[in-house]
């Protein structure tokens, strides 16, 4: 048995001797309560929660659903469906909670992106009027 000198001195498994952010663990980040969320809901099934996701690119918005909401889901489909028959009908409902949410995402950003129209009374007419060529060409010099 070593006696304590000789035992080195060594730093946490992190490296630096400091502990490991939640940014740098890869699924307590953002996302991450919802992906285990995902993951007990859809245990049980052939494909696994990242295989569903990779099926189509909008499923990607799975992981930012609130995990609350997906119990909710996963809670109403299996009182309607039963307890072995519900995965179906909640993975049809989180297509369509990240659909609504897609949709919302659009619109609020089409909303921002858009400038606000220019009220009638403060466009100057005679200024625009003037400002446009006439025909395309503009004045004519007289030779």
């Amino acid at each position: 048995m070593p006696n304590p000198s000789q035992v080195k001195n060594q730093p946490p498994a992190g490296g630096n001797g400091e502990a490991t952010g939640l940014e740098e663990v890869p699924a307590a980040g953002a996302g991450g309560a919802a992906l285990a969320a995902l993951t007990g809901a859809l245990a049980g099934m052939r494909l696994s929660v990242p295989d569903l996701i990779a099926e189509y690119p909008f499923r990607t918005l799975w992981t930012e659903l609130s995990p609350t909401r997906i119990r909710e889901l996963t809670a109403e489909k299996q009182l309607e469906h039963g307890k072995r028959n519900y995965r179906g009908a909640l993975i049809d409902a989180l297509d369509d909670e990240v659909r609504a949410l897609h949709a919302q995402r659009k619109q609020t950003h089409q909303a921002q992106a858009s400038p606000e129209p220019i009220p009638d009374d403060e466009i100057d007419m005679d200024a625009l009027i003037r400002s446009a060529p006439l025909n395309g060409y503009g004045h004519r010099r007289k030779p």
